[in-house]
Formats: structure tokens, sequence, C-alpha cells
């Protein structure tokens, strides 16, 4: 999924999207490479941002959204 955050576009790999205190919470890793066809990258750092935190969710859906 892509996450705009303080004006940045992230790409992020979700490990779970949850309701946590009345507010929503993104637990999930920036990849460090998203190539079409390989495997993704982790950076090691797993974030958890709540709701409040960004502005703007997009789900990527991969063929769809790939541009050639």
């Amino acid at each position: 999924m892509q996450v705009r955050k303080e004006g940045k576009d992230y790409r992020i790999l979700p490990r779970k999207l949850q309701e946590t205190r009345g507010t929503w919470c993104l637990t999930g890793w920036e990849p460090l490479s998203l190539d079409a066809g390989d495997a993704p990258v982790l950076s090691g750092s797993e974030i958890r941002w709540l709701a409040d935190e960004w502005q703007e969710m997009k789900l990527i859906v991969p063929g769809i959204n790939d541009t050639h």
C-alpha cells in the first residue's frame, strides 16, 4: 500500500491494520526495494503509525498499478 505522511509518499508492506484506542493503527515495513517480479527487500525496521499520522492511503494492486 502507499501512504502519504507529511507530504511524502511511502510504500508500505502492511502486517496489520487494527483499531486501537478509538483510532486505526497501521503496522508494517517500508521495503528498500519493490521491483516488479522481485521479492521485496525489507529495511528491517517495523513502522507503526496511528491514523492521524498519515493523510492518505492507497492500495497498490500488482498488475493494475504497474507502469510500463
